[in-house]
């Protein structure tokens, strides 16, 4: 349920939540958000107040009561308290006061006009007994410009909302954050999409509660702060792209854009697009979450330290940020040395600055010793791996194909106890130690060639030296790496090659037929295949379900129509490609539709990691967990997680599968 911030629903929440609300106000009086301890006998009372009203540097918040103590001399009252986030403020009011006026407390304007032209009103409580008064302590009010006091001034003092404050300029209609049904993200919008149609900015999600089926997806909502657009997103998102509603076939712009954002952990975070990392340069940009700090400000620590930023995207002129790194070290075999090159890369497809569709990925830097490498890599990034800088490609019979090498993937974040022989009692971090490869852990089950290596990390000493202890002792390592490089490494496997003059088309079985049967034809004109008694699929034995068949038809036929003697499916007559399958649905006019997917040799879909029988974000995940080592997809997951069908995993792979889903690509 999305968070709308409607006065029906505040008054609801009042009149079903007292006891809620109550709660709240017995809370011991202690420091809120950074602010200074309530005082006994107080509430202190938050305020959102509003762009329009304010016109000169001079204008805050001012709050005013006429009856309990304390109460002002005049008007406009009290000026009230910054608080912990642009245009807050707060005010610590006595217990018994039971209303109060929130206004644009001027100093410098005459109060006889102030009044009518500048002040805004709203009721603090509601008219009820005293049984059923409702305590709004720690809350705060909010503008709401399209419900007015039913009185002569009525257009000039609207209403306010009460909801609960969480800090940092957040608040909702829960008692925490952790309570809502939603996480809020912020999106910045380079100036240089401002000229494209109505300027909105629009966010798409396909799995999760309230998954969208149809681009452009929930338009976002624009904050005070110039560019900034945020949107309530349910807490199962897990995937979400930012777009301008723009279709990729429009061809009056020189551009759409969209941006994949992973939501995991960026709950309250901005996503800034960087210029320099797209997929095309006319659709797909990319870029990262930071900390928002409100008022349009944002950086990489979690508390708005010195550093941080204020600029709408980076890339071209704008500046990177100024990142919190960790120095990872590399000694690289000498056998990783030939005529296409003697650098070392290094490569990362998640956190800041990923190098996602940039394989290698960067140069790494060369110290003085021979063979070792070092890079400074962003702390939130998890896995990296090491390459000789050489992109091999795709095809396994060209030279720069053998020539390119790389490790497994590696992870950056820490040991725990008992991961690692040489580390039983873990570690923390692997910052200045060095990477060195065992030619022993060499991985031929896989379709990345060269077959990756794994290795272990080391303190680094410095003059290439290293060892397992953090300061330099008995036991000192020089060689580039450890085991023996076998001389001929076995064939890499080659991609799946479809056959040329008959293509394989596969039936998933999910209705329970006992037979199954194909009709096909090569012209649209030729007979009624319906009537025809067809040609029985094969069941695929190596399908882990034991419900997909299988046939070989011409590779131009042109439709075709599945049964089981009584039963039929629609006509198909689109998607008929080498390793298509087909699914049969829900009945329309006496037969059935079907969905159409892709399948591996094994009878697995393509796309289908977990092997749910279904190609969604889980899949995505699963590659990229895979990826960092964190699970690893075993059995027929992994010809399935070839999405591209490249003859590797890789993050293209993911990403291509999210692009799947959510029909960009």
């Amino acid at each position: 349920m999305k968070k709308y911030l409607s006065l029906f629903l505040a008054f609801l929440m009042a009149l079903t939540a007292v006891s809620a609300f109550s709660i709240s106000a017995e809370v011991e009086n202690e420091a809120l958000f950074g602010l200074p301890e309530i005082k006994e006998g107080f509430n202190r009372y938050f305020f959102l107040m509003p762009e329009d009203w304010v016109w000169d540097e001079s204008v805050t918040a001012g709050i005013y009561w006429d009856q309990g103590s304390s109460t002002p001399d005049e008007w406009p009252g009290y000026k009230a308290h910054k608080a912990d986030a642009q245009s807050i403020y707060y005010y610590d009011v006595p217990e018994d006061v039971e209303s109060i006026i929130w206004n644009n407390f001027y100093e410098n304007a005459d109060i006889s006009s102030a009044i009518t032209r500048y002040n805004k009103r709203t009721d603090y409580i509601a008219t009820m007994d005293t049984e059923h008064k409702i305590i709004y302590d720690r809350m705060i009010s909010v503008v709401n410009k399209s419900i007015f006091d039913n009185n002569e001034l009525s257009k000039t003092y609207p209403t306010c909302t009460w909801y609960n404050y969480y800090g940092s300029g957040e608040y909702g209609t829960k008692l925490t954050p952790e309570d809502a049904d939603t996480y809020r993200y912020y999106f910045y919008l380079p100036e240089e999409w401002e000229s494209y149609p109505e300027n909105d900015v629009y966010t798409f999600w396909v799995d999760g509660e309230n998954a969208h089926q149809n681009y452009p997806g929930e338009k976002a909502k624009e904050t005070s702060t110039k560019g900034l657009y945020y949107c309530d997103v349910p807490k199962d998102v897990t995937t979400i792209v930012w777009n301008n509603a723009v279709s990729q076939n429009e061809t009056d712009y020189e551009y759409v854009f969209s941006s994949s954002a992973e939501t995991f952990n960026n709950a309250n975070k901005v996503f800034v697009i960087n210029f320099d990392k797209r997929i095309d340069s006319k659709v797909i940009y990319f870029g990262n979450w930071y900390y928002y700090y409100g008022g349009g400000e944002y950086g990489l620590t979690h508390s708005k330290a010195n550093g941080y930023y204020t600029c709408r995207s980076f890339g071209g002129s704008n500046p990177a940020p100024k990142l919190e790194t960790n120095r990872y070290y590399f000694f690289m075999p000498n056998d990783w040395e030939n005529k296409l090159s003697d650098d070392a890369g290094i490569y990362w497809w998640e956190g800041t600055n990923d190098c996602i569709n940039n394989w290698p990925g960067y140069k790494a830097k060369k110290t003085d010793v021979d063979g070792l490498f070092y890079y400074d890599v962003p702390k939130d990034v998890t896995s990296i791996i090491w390459n000789n800088y050489i992109n091999g490609g795709t095809d396994p019979d060209a030279e720069v194909y053998k020539l390119a090498k790389q490790s497994a993937n590696i992870g950056t974040e820490y040991y725990e106890p008992n991961e690692s022989e040489l580390y039983p009692e873990g570690l923390e971090s692997f910052d200045n130690m060095v990477f060195v490869l065992d030619y022993n852990t060499i991985d031929y089950n896989t379709f990345v060639y060269p077959y990756p290596i794994n290795g272990e990390w080391y303190y680094y000493y410095g003059n290439g030296e290293y060892g397992t202890t953090p300061e330099k002792g008995d036991v000192v390592y020089t060689q580039r790496y450890f085991g023996t490089a076998p001389e001929d490494l076995p064939e890499p496997t080659k991609p799946f090659e479809p056959v040329v003059d008959e293509i394989t088309v596969y039936f998933i079985n999910t209705i329970g037929w006992e037979e199954v049967y194909i009709h096909h034809h090569t012209n649209f004109g030729f007979g009624d295949s319906n009537s025809e008694a067809g040609e029985a699929m094969k069941l695929l034995e190596t399908s882990d379900k034991g419900n997909v068949y299988y046939y070989n038809i011409p590779e131009d036929t042109s439709w075709i129509v599945f049964s089981n003697g009584t039963d039929k499916s629609h006509d198909v007559s689109a998607n008929i490609n080498h390793n298509s399958a087909f699914e049969l649905t829900e009945k329309l006019d006496g037969k059935y539709l079907y969905t159409t997917y892709q399948l591996t040799d094994k009878g697995v879909i393509l796309g289908d990691v977990n092997l749910d029988g279904k190609v969604n974000i889980k899949d995505a995940t699963a590659i990229q967990k895979h990826l960092a080592n964190i699970e690893a997809i075993e059995g027929l997951g992994k010809p399935s997680a070839d999405f591209n069908s490249d003859g590797k995993i890789t993050i293209q792979d993911a990403t291509a599968i999210q692009k799947r889903i959510a029909n960009i690509a």
